[in-house]
């Protein structure tokens, strides 16, 4: 069964805050890193400087595209009620590239 995206938890980037990150680095290390552990996240941004707005826009874009992409997936998988016929055949059900006349 597919995941869930990662979504920063409040408490995470609270504590970032805390520490004097902004809160565009704070969500961008715990995306990034995909967790909601602090130390982790941490580490992230001070072993990587820091990004520039555009940067920051981008990647945020780009996770939104990658959240949106999976819960479309997730409802593409979710079986439809009552659908027990195949898409592939006719009310008479021949396949829709068989005839059922002959020339």
């Amino acid at each position: 069964e597919p995941s869930e995206p990662f979504a920063p938890s409040e408490d995470s980037i609270d504590r970032l805050l805390e520490m004097g990150f902004s809160r565009d680095s704070a969500i961008d290390a715990l995306e990034t890193v995909e967790s909601n552990n602090v130390e982790i996240a941490m580490e992230y941004l001070l072993a990587h400087s820091p990004s520039s707005p555009g940067t920051l826009e981008r990647r945020r874009a780009a996770r939104e595209q990658r959240r949106q992409r999976q819960q479309s997936q997730n409802r593409r998988q979710e079986p439809a009620a009552g659908n027990t016929h195949s898409a592939f055949t006719n009310s008479t059900g021949d396949t829709p590239n068989q005839s059922s006349d002959t020339h």
